[in-house]
């Protein structure tokens, strides 16, 4: 053969047409004889070798081999072994191309091609050295499983660096789900039909792993961890993806490194969790399933693994104490168990699918079978609240982290009420996790709470109080002194002990500027912490009333709530809610629930109508860029030309001390009022800088300033307080601070403006919630009532203290300490006492529904006649008000009934809201000198606007208060300005009909006409003219009927401008206004004529004359617009009593005919009366009932 045609015939192999059938090719080239012949293959295979290389191409080889491969005899793999082993560099080419060669033929049905190219792979693997080549190749191509199992046992019999267990690592784990499914789904039928195959792999994988446990009695190695870890890992990938069975010795081994002991370290407890998962996923490969052997090698080994678990639970507190800050392999235990006393299986699955890394099919059928280990022999109910005790608490746990926590499980045995059953103590772990919580906070820790409040009561009930905490187990409350340190340093920073009501030194040292200080404090343990003691005081009051309302309990019941004073006054409650309200985001659910329970318990501190002004005060989005820019105008031009800088907290007190110091020269104190202007000015700009939660914190070195000192220069300094702009950036400061520091703000604002600071030095909270009367509406210096600015840092100081008043004397009725119970409670008894005893008013009963029956009231004047409009019924309203006051002693006693009780609170509570609106009015009074300012704009005018705003507001909230004011009346001058500047008083509308049927007293009648009448000027409602309507018939049943002489002139001079008032309002009733009048008159003047005969009668038609002419001259429209002034007051009238009793009638009588010219004027549009009478029908208007009779008969019925 000449080389010509060696090349023809390689090339023909080359190009040879794979879709034709492999005979009629070789009859097409006769070329198969020629290279299978054993005598030319020498030659064949020179002269191949050396044109290959003389071609400089060997790109054709793999090509000439699958076609060799495929066209040729058996004889001819000698060529091919020959011309392989000649180009080494061509073998990853070859096996590429045979690989390839197959793939076609397999797809075009060419099943001898295919096959006699695997053949060919297979010679291939007898003769070459390194088959990785083509073992890499088939995997890559996910072909040839069966020779890639092979090659791998060949592998491992060889090669020294080749490993059966990375091997099937590779293949089933690292190379992808599709490589994994394409390889297992071989093994599992190579299993079936090759039995021979799995004694080899056995065998293999043990000898692979002999060198992992040297020693069978030491301690796992620390460097061996990681082999073992993968080794079991590659086993489950094994046994889960392809069903392989192990060997006895195999499995022995397997089961023995599970069970081997390790040391105490992060690799040590990775490797616990994944054996844990192992013999629950794959707990079928750990026992021996062949006949007749399988129950009592299932016991051994199941009883191997049980050890081992408790061993596990056993060890756990020592790895506790040697990995602090690592997580243990508890949580798993924990989790587990209580998932399969739960039968949770999915879940088992998943947390299985996870720590694995593998999803196998077989794990739901093990995980059932292994419920039995571990739900029956190890994890009882008691265990698996025990080891819940003694899980590691999450550290710094918050939202981030996720998947299943140690606080699933706990916050799961306490549904299931599990630690209270067994009597399992959990108390330290949750105070550990909530410790341990950081922003933003888990979503479970409230609920984690809430339920464990929830067993904490539901444990104690029938408990004694000696028996709640320590000695029983379950779930206990914290001690008081537990929760005193998470509120006290070092846990709480000096700005948040220093916002405290119970508070008393000053910070001027915070490092304010600092934002990453603000950034970095973390307050989620004390917002939790504030939580649960709000939270179990509300289900402790929720649960009490509920049983009270079902039977009366004759003590006190054992209380988990009633924490002491000293402990509520350590915590900053309005610094807490702010700093949640400032990181909203991460306190998305606490924040809205904590205020809730603020709001319900501790009302004062989140008043809703101050929340709002102050969010309108201190929200950017509602202030101009301006704001408080024009405050620059204080001071000369060029000071603020750039922003100052906020004055250090001692040089503003040194500047505020300056203006304070007595005695002081007039040229010093305008030097210190205008660095104050500018100090206060430089602050508030500082404070409009700032943002969220560190512009509050930013005001609390200047407390005592703000506290202390500003409101007390308001008060001394007239130039600073009629400074509008200063008194409005007064008022800001002083509002800020109170958003973080209500209570000790409060406190220290109230002793700098008491007139005695020596007797209110040692004033605290509790007293003005106790006594908001005595100790600060009274105690405060009176010139505040006359400066609008200190009065309004001051009205929110008493609003804030009465609905804090209230909230404190329910709860005591509720928690039943209202009453005294035991010897210590009695000091709180007498405190009691003191404290009604120093209200004004005294208690007056008053029943569930707050309906009023009466006060009993004497007479302000003296009189003879009688004080009760009716007839007396047998028991009057003394003797009710008599009887209550006597047995008021009686009523706290510790079988006091709840109504009783209630009703008692209600007394207390109502009488001392209307002291203060009584006190508060009667400050509204004007002083001699301001009546003499012929001025609307004044500071009373401003006062009276704060104080009667501030009424309305309380009159809204509690309806039945302004009935309580308007029963026990104040200063009728008041009226004009109660019936304009208060709407809500309308309400007092319907008690007027009470006043008039159940008073005692003239004088309240007399007020209620009065009041009806200014209140008909504003409200011309047919409900207001039906009122007045009525009172004008009883007014006239009384001049006509029961007013003696001696009352009627004093009676009609009260009444008089009413009258007017009621005509002006509702001229259809002028009529019988008149009559009255005109009675009244006839009656005096009569009483007149008989006491000074023709002489008397004289000069009071002349005065009578002289009126009607002035009257008829003078009287205008513009005189008739003042009608809700009460003319006739005290001040314009002469004093009744001086006068003789015919001068009181010939007043009275004078004084009624004014008043009758009036009512003529007002109420002509009727056209009812036209002129008043001339003098000449005088004679007949005196004569037209005989005054005489009329008396007569009046004495013969009394």
């Amino acid at each position: 053969m000449t080389v010509v045609e060696l090349l023809h015939v390689l090339d023909s192999l080359a190009v040879v047409d794979i879709k034709k059938d492999a005979d009629e090719q070789c009859e097409s080239y006769r070329c198969c004889s020629l290279l299978e012949s054993p005598t030319l293959l020498d030659t064949i295979t020179a002269i191949t070798s050396a044109v290959l290389l003389g071609l400089h191409n060997t790109d054709i080889l793999p090509d000439v081999i699958a076609g060799l491969s495929i066209h040729c005899a058996l004889n001819s793999r000698l060529l091919i072994e020959r011309l392989v082993l000649n180009f080494p560099e061509k073998w990853y080419d070859i096996y590429e191309c045979l690989l390839g060669r197959i793939s076609i033929l397999k797809g075009n049905s060419d099943h001898k091609g295919s096959a006699r190219c695997l053949a060919v792979l297979h010679h291939l693997s007898t003769f070459v050295p390194d088959m990785n080549g083509l073992l890499n190749k088939c995997i890559q191509l996910r072909q040839l499983p069966s020779l890639v199992i092979q090659l791998a046992i060949k592998q491992s019999n060889t090669g020294e660096n080749f490993s059966l267990i990375n091997f099937f690592k590779r293949v089933l784990l690292d190379q992808g789900r599709k490589t994994q499914s394409w390889f297992g789904e071989y093994l599992k039928s190579a299993w079936e039909t090759n039995p021979t195959l799995i004694a080899d792999v056995n065998e293999k994988i043990l000898s692979a792993i002999s060198g992992i446990l040297d020693d069978s009695k030491a301690v796992l190695p620390k460097e061996q961890l990681l082999p073992a870890l993968e080794f079991l890992r590659t086993i489950a990938a094994l046994c889960g993806h392809t069903g392989f069975v192990l060997s006895s010795k195999l499995r022995s081994f397997v089961l023995h490194l599970i069970t081997h002991p390790t040391g105490r370290s992060e690799k040590a407890v990775n490797f616990i969790c994944f054996c844990l998962a192992f013999i629950i996923g794959l707990r079928s490969c750990l026992f021996d399933n062949s006949v007749g052997l399988n129950e009592a090698s299932s016991g051994e080994t199941e009883e191997q693994l049980v050890v081992w678990l408790r061993r596990l639970i056993s060890r756990q507190d020592i790895f506790h104490t040697s990995l602090r800050q690592s997580s243990s392999y508890s949580e798993v235990l924990l989790l587990f168990g209580l998932l399969f006393n739960d039968s949770h299986p999915t879940t088992i699955r998943d947390i299985i699918v996870n720590t694995l890394d593998i999803d196998a099919p077989c794990f739901v059928r093990n995980i059932s079978a292994s419920r039995k280990l571990f739900a029956q022999k190890v994890f009882t109910c008691q265990s698996i609240a025990a080891q819940a005790a003694h899980v590691p608490v999450t550290a710094c746990l918050n939202a981030h982290i996720t998947g299943n926590l140690p606080i699933h499980c706990v916050f799961q045995l306490l549904k299931n009420h599990a630690f209270n059953k067994n009597r399992v103590q959990i108390k330290g772990w949750i105070y550990r996790q909530i410790c341990a919580s950081v922003r933003p906070l888990h979503p479970l820790m409230l609920e984690l709470l809430e339920i464990y409040v929830t067993n904490a009561l539901t444990q104690t009930v029938g408990l004694a109080s000696s028996q709640m905490i320590g000695a029983c187990g379950g779930c206990v409350p914290f001690t008081e002194a537990e929760l005193f340190v998470q509120f006290s340093d070092p846990a709480f920073g000096p700005d948040a002990r220093m916002c405290a009501p119970g508070a008393t030194g000053f910070v001027t040292d915070l490092a304010i500027d600092s934002v990453a200080d603000a950034v970095q404090m973390d307050l989620t343990p004390q917002l939790l912490f504030l939580y649960y003691m709000l939270y179990i005081y509300d289900q402790e009051l929720s649960s009490r009333s509920t049983d009270n309302r079902g039977n009366q309990r004759s003590q006190a019941k054992a209380s988990l709530s009633q924490f002491s004073d000293k402990l509520w006054d350590a915590i900053p409650i309005t610094y807490l809610l702010q700093y949640a309200r400032s990181n909203l985001s991460s306190y998305r659910q606490l924040y809205p629930r904590l205020l809730q329970l603020v709001t319900e318990h501790r009302p004062h501190l989140t008043v809703g109508e101050l929340t709002i002004q102050d969010e309108l005060l201190l929200d950017p989005l509602w202030k101009s860029a301006s704001s408080f820019q024009s405050f620059n105008s204080f001071c000369a031009a060029g000071h603020f030309a750039t922003p100052t800088k906020a004055p250090l907290p001692n040089e503003l007190l040194s500047v505020l001390d300056q203006i304070l110091t007595p005695g002081a020269s007039l040229d010093s104190l305008k030097s210190a009022a205008a660095a104050c202007i500018r100090a206060v000015n430089a602050l508030v700009e500082t404070v409009n800088r700032q943002r969220g939660f560190s512009r509050l914190r930013h005001l609390l070195p200047y407390a005592e300033a703000i506290g202390c000192r500003l409101p007390r220069i308001l008060l001394e300094t007239a130039a600073l307080s009629g400074n509008r702009r200063f008194t409005s950036a007064v008022c800001f400061l002083w509002r800020s601070l109170h958003c973080l520091m209500p209570r000790r703000l409060e406190v220290l604002t109230v002793k700098a403006l008491s007139s005695k600071k020596e007797t209110y030095s040692r004033l605290t909270h509790h007293d003005l919630l106790k006594d908001p009367v005595e100790n600060i509406v009274m105690a405060v210096d009176q010139r505040v009532y006359r400066c609008p600015p200190v009065l309004t840092l001051l009205i929110r100081i008493i609003d804030c203290n009465l609905r804090a008043s209230r909230a404190f004397w329910w709860h005591r009725v509720i928690s039943r300490h209202f009453i005294g119970l035991t010897s210590t409670i009695a000091s709180e008894k007498r405190e009691t006492l003191t404290t009604a005893s120093a209200t004004p008013l005294p208690l007056v009963p008053i029943t569930g529904d707050m309906e009023m029956q009466g006060f009993a009231r004497g007479r302000r004047t003296g009189g003879n006649g009688r004080s009760t409009l009716e007839p007396a019924s047998g028991s009057g309203i003394i003797g009710e008000s008599s009887a209550a006051s006597s047995s008021q002693p009686n009523a706290l006693e510790p079988l006091a009934s709840d109504d009783l009780c209630d009703r008692l609170r209600t007394t207390l509570v109502t009488c001392q809201d209307a002291t203060v609106v009584q006190l508060l009015l009667e400050f509204c009074l004007p002083t001699a000198e301001e009546k003499r300012l012929n001025s609307e704009v004044t500071d009373l005018r401003e006062v009276q606007n704060i104080i009667c705003a501030f009424i309305h507001f309380l009159f809204i909230g509690d309806p039945n208060l302004a009935k309580v004011v308007f029963w026990q009346t104040y200063p009728r001058s008041l009226n004009p300005l109660a019936t304009r500047a208060i709407p809500s008083i309308q309400v007092c509308a319907d008690t007027v009909l009470e006043v008039f049927v159940k008073s005692g007293s003239l004088e309240d009648v007399v007020f209620c006409l009065d009041f009806v009448s200014h209140l008909a000027l504003h409200c011309t409602f047919t409900s207001m003219l039906n009122l007045a309507t009525y009172a004008v018939e009883v007014m006239h049943f009384i001049f006509t009927h029961l007013a003696s002489l001696e009352e009627m002139a004093s009676l009609l001079i009260a009444c008089g401008p009413a009258f007017c008032r009621l005509g002006s309002a509702f001229p259809s009733i002028g009529h019988r206004l008149a009559a009255i009048l005109l009675s009244a008159m006839a009656a005096l003047a009569e009483a007149v004529t008989l006491a000074g005969g023709s002489r008397h009668r004289d000069i009071l038609v002349r005065r009578i004359v002289t009126l009607k002419s002035v009257v008829l001259s003078d009287l205008n429209d513009a005189s008739l617009k003042s009608l809700d002034l009460v003319k006739g007051d005290a001040d314009s009238l002469p004093r009744l009593h001086h006068l003789t009793r015919t001068e009181k009638c010939f007043f009275a009588c004078v004084q009624a005919m004014f008043w009758f010219n009036q009512l003529v004027r007002l109420t002509t549009a009727q056209r009812r009366l036209s002129l008043p009478p001339s003098i000449e029908e005088l004679p007949s208007l005196l004569t037209c009932q005989s005054f005489s009779s009329l008396y007569s008969s009046y004495h013969s019925e009394k």
